[in-house]
């Protein structure tokens, strides 16, 4: 019987101890693991995941000749004007997009293709170039040949020495046709100058954004988006004046023939622009005319001596409304 007793008791004693653990809110320790966790996954950084360029680095975007050359093949496109940020934000976001391609990033003489030269702020210039695949064939005389064609869609970035082939449709296209996808599919601006039968032409400009200011200020504000378009019918060049709005069908443009940078000699306009010259032996007709209703100034200017650098004093206002002098 004491022997009994004295189990009960330690029976009731274990109990009373669990309960007073459980009602103080205390957990039990597990002993820790003498195994070493598992390794995390390497993420490996690549194209399409992460930003190969930072929009706010870029200062400009520009197609030139080779790299031997390095002669300009379109306007410099910057931050300055809104139609340059636009190209600057789809260059980074396609380099970002791309992905990995297979092949070479080296590739030899083969030519001298043209290439996207990207400036960045305090940082080397990053080059895209087409991506070619070559073949290597011996001749009979022992002499061996080497052909290259560029591969459709892939291109080379190099950024920091570190050369990167890359899968983008967008950057490929955009090389190739000179930077013309993103060129003036359909015509439409406004006439800020007149000479030799030819109009020079700007766009993404509201008629109220020409306002108080010179010519050469509005062509700053338009770069890369002015252009020289010779006109076909005299009847229709001698009715256009300073601030008419016409538009051009891009079907038309295939014989003219451009230039960079551009400039124009007229006593009456001071200009010296690094923008699209367009030239045409035959010109163009211009399919729509259309006067505008706002009322606006534009100062004509006599060229500018190196000793006079003032663009004010040489200015006389040229009031403009509703398309006719006053």
């Amino acid at each position: 019987m004491i022997t009994t007793h004295k189990k009960n008791s330690y029976k009731l004693s274990l109990l009373g101890m669990v309960a007073l653990l459980l009602l103080g809110g205390c957990a039990l320790t597990m002993p820790k693991s003498t195994e070493e966790p598992l390794a995390k996954p390497i993420v490996i950084s690549k194209p399409g995941t992460a930003a190969i360029l930072k929009l706010g680095e870029v200062e400009s975007v520009q197609i030139v000749g080779t790299l031997v050359d390095r002669k300009p093949k379109t306007p410099l496109y910057t931050n300055e004007s809104s139609s340059g940020k636009e190209i600057i934000t789809n260059i980074v976001s396609w380099v970002n997009a791309a992905t990995l391609a297979e092949g070479p990033t080296e590739f030899g003489k083969h030519g001298y293709p043209d290439v996207i030269q990207i400036e960045r702020l305090g940082e080397s210039k990053v080059i895209i170039e087409p991506a070619v695949n070559c073949v290597v064939s011996n001749q009979e005389n022992g002499n061996t040949t080497k052909s290259c064609s560029p591969v459709d869609g892939e291109v080379v970035l190099t950024k920091d020495s570190i050369k990167t082939r890359l899968a983008s449709s967008e950057l490929f296209e955009w090389l190739k046709n000179g930077g013309s996808n993103n060129g003036w599919n359909y015509k439409e601006g406004f006439v800020i100058a007149k000479e030799g039968q030819k109009i020079l032409m700007v766009r993404y400009l509201k008629a109220q954004d020409l306002g108080e200011k010179t010519i050469g200020q509005i062509l700053k504000e338009s770069q890369p988006n002015a252009i020289w378009i010779a006109v076909k019918d005299k009847l229709q060049y001698d009715s256009i004046v300073l601030g008419d709005k016409v538009s051009v069908k891009y079907e038309d443009m295939s014989i003219i023939e451009q230039s960079y940078p551009a400039q124009t000699s007229s006593a009456n306009e001071i200009i010296r622009v690094t923008l699209d010259e367009v030239l045409a032996s035959e010109g163009i007709s211009i399919t729509e005319h259309q006067k505008i209703t706002t009322a606006m100034s534009i100062r004509k200017c006599k060229p500018l001596s190196s000793q006079k650098p003032s663009m004010e004093k040489n200015c006389k206002k040229h009031s403009i409304v509703s398309g006719s002098p006053t």
